[in-house]
């Protein structure tokens, strides 16, 4: 080997070995961050018994190795299709769920976790919104308002039942908007005139606010009536996970 070609072997090995030095930090940055999603899915699931495991991205601009050890991980998002959530009586169906936790931190290696802010948008179909008022609940007329709920039911004049639709528009309502309520509310009676009491009677069973009760201390804020079902928008901020 001449002189000259020795001057080049030293730099090229050494472009060489930082070259390799750096894919190897970015593969082994890409098995971290796999397998901190692989968890937070399982553990997502298990938490929140879900039917199946969620999609998981975080997202973090700096190596993510050294975000885990800063305990600090910048942005996670996790979305599922349908699935059930909870157990037991507070058990519900959705259609879709999206979750967006926003700087996720833990003392002790995430063995704990909070997020300075959760937010998120769970999407109930018409089944399962019948389901939780015990009534059968259809979607409506369309309006620049959303899509009006049809709640049908039926009422008992004279020792005849008589099938009534109620109409009304869902919106939140009360503190911290937790009460899910009907307004512009309309009653209709096919071929029968029933007397104004028995209708009064009728739509005030119907209209009754419903608590929305969330987890974690996450408040609704935001509620879309849609063809497909009821889009609700929650948050919450300085949220322990465990």
């Amino acid at each position: 080997m001449t002189a000259r070609r020795r001057r080049w072997v030293g730099p090229v090995v050494g472009l060489v070995a930082l070259g390799l030095l750096a894919v190897g930090l970015v593969v082994g940055d890409r098995a971290v961050e796999d397998a901190f999603e692989q968890r937070t899915a399982t553990e997502t699931q298990s938490s929140l018994a879900l039917d199946v495991p969620p999609a998981v991205d975080a997202q973090e601009d700096r190596p993510f190795a050294a975000a885990l050890l800063n305990g600090d991980v910048e942005r996670v998002v996790l979305r599922t299709g349908a699935t059930g959530v909870g157990a037991g009586p507070q058990r519900i169906q959705l259609e879709r769920l999206d979750l967006v936790l926003e700087h996720l931190r833990s003392p002790d290696r995430f063995l704990t976790t909070s997020a300075d802010r959760i937010s998120g948008i769970a999407l109930v179909g018409y089944p399962e919104i019948g389901r939780l008022a015990g009534r059968d609940v259809r979607a409506g007329e369309q309006t620049p308002a959303g899509t009006r709920w049809e709640v049908r039911t039926t009422t008992t004049v004279l020792g005849v039942d008589i099938p009534v639709v109620v109409t009304g528009l869902p919106t939140l309502d009360g503190a911290y908007g937790r009460q899910l309520v009907l307004t512009d509310v309309s009653l209709r009676v096919a071929d029968y005139d029933i007397p104004q009491r028995v209708a009064d009677d009728v739509v005030a069973g119907v209209v009754q606010p419903v608590p929305l009760e969330l987890p974690l201390g996450l408040r609704g804020d935001t509620l879309a009536s849609t063809p497909d079902g009821l889009e609700l928008g929650f948050s919450g901020t300085d949220v322990v996970l465990g």
